[in-house]
């Protein structure tokens, strides 16, 4: 993992036929051997013997945490997850992260046995579901397009962070996702800024004191001033 299951050796036979319904109607790009009817098609045309592909991987758990996630970073078509047999959940989305909670079923510090499908074409997800909806897409390539990680932390977890520059006020904008995957904590959350080389302490912010109920998520937003901010440029490409 990552690879497409057009990379597969040995070759599956007609891995990525698929014909969607905007080739299917647009008059210049649809295929002449389609049969009747392929237009009115709710997604697609399948030209192939299968739904899914799977992938599995063998691996060693780190020393034990409380909270134990795996992030799939981007998958065709819609993502499932087994961890040791265990069935662990769903992501339909083609085009963002999925966030699989795989703490109960985690072996820390041993083997793991981690099992991902993914759709083999569009139809293998909801009509509702994007999937690249383009007349002039051709293949319909599946697979994991992206890294696969198991993030292992104490909780509460920081799922992400988002960082937007305000140049005119020498400033950054930081948008926190914190979630709470044990009961109700009460915690503390402190944004700093250091040079990326060095990591010299350039900026920070005052502590905020926070508390999430049991399973809750919330996004913190807070601006930091960075004083005499230096701009990276490809002359001086500083960060």
């Amino acid at each position: 993992m990552p690879g497409l299951a057009n990379l597969a050796l040995p070759v599956f036979s007609d891995v990525d036929r698929f014909v969607s319904r905007e080739l299917a109607r647009h008059p210049i790009t649809r295929p002449k051997d389609l049969p009747p009817g392929a237009s009115e098609a709710p997604v697609g045309i399948l030209l192939q013997a299968r739904n899914y592909f799977w992938y599995r991987k063998l691996f060693m758990a780190p020393a034990r945490k409380q909270v134990a996630i795996l992030k799939v970073n981007q998958a065709q078509f819609g993502t499932a997850v087994w961890l040791n047999g265990k069935e662990i959940g769903e992501h339909d989305g083609c085009f963002t992260a999925g966030y699989f909670d795989v703490t109960a079923a985690l072996r820390w510090s041993a083997a793991n046995d981690l099992v991902i499908r993914t759709g083999a074409h569009p139809a293998a997800v909801s009509p509702t579901v994007p999937a690249g909806p383009d007349f002039e897409k051709l293949r319909w390539t599946p697979g994991i397009y992206d890294s696969v990680n198991l993030l292992a932390s104490d909780n509460p977890v920081i799922e992400t962070i988002q960082v937007a520059p305000r140049i005119d006020s020498s400033s950054i904008v930081l948008q926190t996702v914190v979630r709470n995957y044990g009961p109700s904590v009460s915690f503390r959350l402190r944004h700093g800024v250091r040079t990326w080389k060095g990591e010299a302490f350039a900026a920070g912010a005052a502590p905020q004191q926070l508390q999430l109920a049991a399973g809750e998520s919330k996004t913190i937003e807070q601006t930091i001033r960075i004083p005499d901010a230096r701009l990276w440029s490809p002359e001086d490409p500083f960060l």
